[in-house]
């Protein structure tokens, strides 16, 4: 085990990398979009007062019946702490919870992180540098970043992102790597694929694995165009 001050406060995971591994950069990403959420994370569970409930209630009913919403199933079930409801809509109606998951899984980061916590990529080099030549290994160490390459608007775009790491390993004096690049994930530790995942679902984007190191989301674009006659190869 190994402990690593520029990944984080503290953070503790192991690490292959042998002695004589330098540091160089640090790369920091935020909760932009969790953030984002706490306004209304904090106005569901609040204390609201009867005439409080009464607006919730309203909005909640108007808010389901317009838009993009009218004319689809939506169910709603808001309870303060104490278990007793606030305000709903059809909420005895069964639905997929879908992407609503990911506020549990939002509140669980925002709870144990803070919503001031940054992920932490190092970009470091083991070996020597001589007339502009590294002479070793380049590690990309993964912090846990789920954004990196990643086509969401709060995320560096790859181009971008490539010429950050470009002009900060110029800064170091490498022009040129005599060696491999190296991605380490193994901050986190398990499996990338959960035995219980539904299997159908194994192969769609959404459902790429996690991992320490992330890019593009973990996920591969195919572009297939048809043959020029029944049978041919695509």
């Amino acid at each position: 085990m190994a402990k690593l001050g520029i990944f984080g406060k503290n953070a503790t995971f192991r690490t292959r990398h042998k002695p004589g591994w330098h540091h160089l950069c640090e790369k920091r990403r935020n909760f932009a979009v969790m953030k984002r959420l706490i306004p209304i994370l904090a106005g569901c569970f609040a204390a609201l007062s009867v005439q409080a409930q009464s607006t919730l209630q309203q909005y909640i009913s108007q808010a389901a019946g317009e838009g993009a919403l009218a004319g689809t199933p939506v169910s709603i079930m808001v309870r303060d702490m104490a278990g007793n409801v606030m305000a709903s809509h059809s909420p005895d109606t069964r639905l997929t919870p879908a992407s609503n998951t990911k506020l549990i899984t939002t509140g669980c980061a925002l709870h144990a992180f803070g919503p001031d916590y940054r992920f932490k990529t190092g970009l470091g080099y083991s070996g020597c540098i001589e007339n502009g030549t590294l002479d070793g290994d380049l590690y990309i160490v993964g912090g846990g970043d789920p954004t990196i390459g990643s086509a969401d608007s709060v995320a560096y775009r790859p181009e971008a992102l490539f010429w950050k790491w470009k002009t900060l390993l110029r800064q170091a004096g490498i022009e040129r790597i005599h060696g491999r690049i190296i991605g380490d994930g193994s901050a986190y530790e398990g499996h990338l694929e959960h035995a219980s995942w539904n299997y159908d679902d194994v192969g769609t984007y959404y459902a790429a694995g996690s991992n320490a190191l992330c890019f593009y989301e973990n996920a591969i674009d195919y572009d297939v165009a048809a043959g020029p006659e029944a049978g041919s190869p695509v």
